[in-house]
This record gives C-alpha cells, sequence and structure tokens, in this order.
C-alpha cells in the first residue's frame, strides 16, 4: 500500500453532505419559480373561463425539495367544464406554463381524493375572491 494515500471518509461525507445541500437547494428554487408561475398563470388564465369556480395546485411544488426538472405541475379544478372547455383550459395553462408539463384534475371526477387535495393543496384561485394570490402564494410549508 505504499504511495497511496489514506481514504478520508470525514472529507468523503462532508463532500456528500455538500452535494445534498446543493441539490436541494437548486430543487427549492426550481420550486419557488414553479409556484410563481402557477399562481401567474392562474390569474390570466383562470378568469377566462367562468365555470371555474375554485383552482388548487397540490403535489411536489408544495413540498420543499421534492420538484426536479422532469416535475409536473398539479392543478385541481372545482367546477363544471365541457370537455371543449377543459381541453381549452388545460392548453392555456401549459402555454403560460411552457416550463413543464400540467397535469389538471376535476375534482368532481375525482371524489376519491377531493378532500385530500383541498386540505393539503394551497387554493390559487377562486371565482369570488381577487386577492387569493396575496393570502395564498409563497408562505412557508405547512401554511398553505
Amino acid at each position: 500500500m505504499s504511495g497511496q494515500s489514506a481514504f478520508d471518509l470525514a472529507a468523503s461525507r462532508a463532500y456528500l453532505v455538500s452535494r445534498q445541500e446543493r441539490a436541494y437547494q437548486v430543487a427549492e428554487q426550481l420550486r419557488q419559480a414553479a409556484l410563481h408561475a402557477v399562481y401567474r398563470a392562474a390569474r390570466l388564465v383562470l378568469p377566462r373561463f367562468p365555470d371555474v369556480e375554485r383552482a388548487y395546485v397540490f403535489g411536489s411544488v408544495l413540498r420543499p425539495g421534492a420538484m426536479h426538472a422532469g416535475s409536473d405541475i398539479d392543478i385541481a379544478l372545482e367546477g363544471r367544464l365541457s370537455a371543449e372547455e377543459y381541453f381549452a383550459l388545460w392548453q392555456a395553462l401549459e402555454s403560460e406554463l411552457s416550463e413543464w408539463t400540467v397535469d389538471l384534475v376535476e375534482l368532481d371526477q375525482e371524489v376519491r381524493f377531493a378532500d385530500r387535495v383541498r386540505g393539503q393543496g394551497a387554493l390559487i384561485y377562486e371565482r369570488s375572491d381577487s386577492d387569493v394570490e396575496s393570502r395564498n402564494c409563497c408562505r412557508p410549508e405547512g401554511d398553505h
């Protein structure tokens, strides 16, 4: 073993921790950017669809460090939309959120997890409340 340096476990551990922290920071920056983009898209797109009563964002965009480059944006709607309205809305959201794929769910059609979305998701739009963004956007985790 002459000529070989000893393996430094402490240095390796510190390197791995540093790498994980950097990955978390990158994921968190992506999540914050996505969350701001979602509120912006909701403000611009959803008022054009009068049958949408409320919209929620849920999933990885609400969990610190959980979002990655391949993550989608999960949005749930309350309201009755025709197939044409649903696809027009989905297309408009995808256009506004062009960096991400949008997964659009109608809560009236997905009753099995509607209560979970309402409880754990963040309200991003309410037809009767123009101030929903300032009350809900970008608060610390657990406050949504």
